[in-house]
């Protein structure tokens, strides 16, 4: 076994006595910085794990909250909360699909037969016993004190298009299908799939309060086909704790928190209302979520900027493209994670041997307790070879998944597009809808 001293001699010694291998050693150590760089800052998407187009016919809702990594706080940290949060989700099957009923059935129970939060789930009539057998029942899952499993299915809708916000909508969107860039493996079944999440969340949340007297602080959507890591041990998640501290470093009282995938590109700085939903991998559509009021403004919000745009002609088929042009109009009403940070060390450290698992659900780690951050934080070490975590010793320090501190969404548009640049006016007023 050679020491890391002695390979660093050993490299040094090379790069001084070999002209020609000292030009490979400099080219090397120029095109990874270049990758690190432009798979970070631009966000293009060069690892897109997790993101896959079928998967989010599966869906889901959460929120829970433990400590905030590098965020300057003169508040002390918070290790437990009363708060009550709820996780929101759905799953409607496309007719072409990816994925078998097998692979559906294997994540399904990966999420609902693990995370213990309370869950309010959408499914047609034929779904239902698929959902309820992936869910412990209550008195099954006391041998652990605090178990609570709680769920509760609603099989109103049918289909996608009979969630009130997109009916009758299935023809326009049949129409703007040619518009997508994508179409060769979208549907105007997905579009719904994707379009329905907001209502699905606000339903969710209200129906728990008026119907079974359950109020809760916070409601997330998290899609149900994320959790596909096994195993994993996120039960009690996410964390309230967690996501107190999270929601304490926003910059309003009533943001919306969500994952951020990529920065945007700098061409979206002269980005206008009227030019449409913006087409770039920039945030998640995985995971949302709020208090009630945030959520009431969120879906007021999504649905009247998604009926404006399509009266315009313009391609709302991707929620992530329309969750952008809001990102855009509304910086204040955000609060982010945004993993790929290059100003944060950890940054490096997670693409050299990947010490974090799947970096699209980085959320889930970032929204989990210590205690469940640092079993995470095992498994995944567990599954890296002994030369991965001697080179990634060598080159960043000890192997570790970084938790990185949330940002405001003025703070990564500020990265991206100067201090001096300033949000355009908002001149579609957000509907009340009433369904």
């Amino acid at each position: 076994m050679v020491s890391p001293i002695r390979f660093r001699f050993r490299l040094l010694l090379i790069f001084y006595q070999a002209p020609r291998k000292r030009l490979l050693i400099i080219g090397f150590i120029v095109a990874t910085s270049l990758y690190l760089v432009a798979a970070g800052w631009f966000g293009t998407g060069f690892h897109r794990q997790g993101y896959d187009d079928d998967d989010v016919s599966f869906a889901a809702a959460a929120a829970n909250a433990n400590s905030v990594g590098g965020v300057q706080s003169n508040k002390p940290p918070l290790t437990s909360s009363n708060k009550r949060v709820l996780l929101v989700s759905a799953l409607y099957p496309l007719s072409k699909s990816k994925h078998s009923l097998e692979d559906y059935r294997w994540w399904l129970w990966n999420y609902l037969g693990h995370v213990k939060t309370d869950i309010y789930f959408f499914a047609p009539p034929a779904l239902h016993d698929l959902v309820t057998q992936a869910r412990p029942k209550p008195d099954e899952a006391n041998s652990k004190e605090g178990s609570n499993f709680f769920l509760k299915l609603n099989t109103t809708y049918p289909t996608v298009f009979d969630v009130p916000p997109l009916k009758g909508l299935q023809q326009s969107y049949e129409e703007i299908h040619a518009k997508d860039r994508e179409r060769s493996y979208h549907s105007a079944e997905l579009y719904a799939v994707w379009n329905a999440k907001p209502f699905f969340l606000k339903e969710g949340l209200r129906e728990m309060k008026e119907t079974w007297g359950r109020d809760y602080d916070y409601a997330f959507w998290v899609d149900a086909g994320s959790f596909r890591e096994s195993p994993h041990k996120y039960e009690d998640w996410p964390d309230p704790a967690r996501v107190e501290e999270v929601f304490a470093h926003s910059s309003s009282e009533d943001s919306i928190f969500i994952p951020m995938h990529g920065m945007p590109s700098f061409k979206w700085r002269k980005w206008k209302e009227e030019m449409g939903p913006v087409d770039q991998d920039i945030s998640e559509g995985s995971f949302f979520g709020g208090s009630h009021k945030a959520i009431e403004w969120y879906t007021s919000t999504f649905y009247t900027y998604h009926d404006h745009y399509l009266s315009l002609g313009h391609f709302v088929g991707k929620d992530q493209t329309l969750i952008n042009a809001i990102l855009l109009l509304f910086p204040d009403r955000f609060t982010a994670v945004f993993w790929r940070d290059i100003t944060q060390r950890g940054f490096v450290r997670t693409y050299i041997g990947s010490a974090c698992g799947g970096e699209w659900w980085y959320y889930q780690f970032f929204l989990a307790n210590s205690q469940t951050r640092t079993e995470m934080e095992k498994i995944w070490l567990g599954k890296q070879s002994n030369r991965q975590k001697k080179v990634q010793e060598w080159l960043v320090g000890k192997p570790q998944c970084p938790l990185v501190p949330p940002l405001t969404l003025k703070e990564v548009l500020y990265r991206a597009f100067g201090p001096y640049w300033k949000p355009v006016p908002a001149t579609v007023v957000p509907k009340k809808h009433v369904w």
